[in-house]
């Protein structure tokens, strides 16, 4: 059994939850802007072709301590990137933050990029490229209070 996250606009949440349920996914909960689900791989597969009301599925990689950009990028250099892409693949960050101290989510995403990049430098002597119009991969972060929530 997987997790992940679905967002959605404000307010659809409760639609959500019934629709995601109706594609075979247990255990949602609505949260602010989305809805946490529990349901296998392919639940998370339906869910990205036939729903229409989730914006984004995203499956949750890590959740670190974030109380600053520099412990940020600490705790993301440390993570296996290399186990989920290759240096010949691009990549974009996207982050949003809710009462979270680090309010400037640009450099944030920049952080996370450096994070990304230097951990594949290291560990297989290349980096791979961003591309923050059309990336092989999207890199997605939620900044809320002390944490960092980070997803594909």
């Amino acid at each position: 059994m997987s997790h992940f996250f679905a967002t959605c606009a404000k307010g659809l949440e409760r639609l959500l939850v019934q629709e995601l349920e109706a594609l075979g996914a247990e255990s949602c909960e609505a949260r602010t802007s989305g809805v946490t689900v529990q349901g296998s791989l392919e639940t998370a597969y339906r869910a990205c072709l036939w729903s229409r009301v989730a914006s984004r599925v995203l499956w949750p990689l890590t959740k670190v301590s974030a109380p600053d950009t520099d412990t940020l990028y600490s705790a993301l250099k440390t993570f296996p990137w290399e186990e989920h892409f290759t240096v010949d693949k691009t990549f974009a960050v996207h982050c949003t933050a809710l009462h979270a101290p680090i309010s400037n989510t640009h450099f944030a995403a920049l952080r996370v990029k450096d994070a990304v990049v230097d951990r594949f430098r290291d560990f297989v002597g290349r980096r791979p490229n961003v591309d923050p119009e059309a990336p092989d991969l999207r890199i997605a972060v939620h900044l809320q209070e002390e944490t960092a929530q980070v997803y594909l």
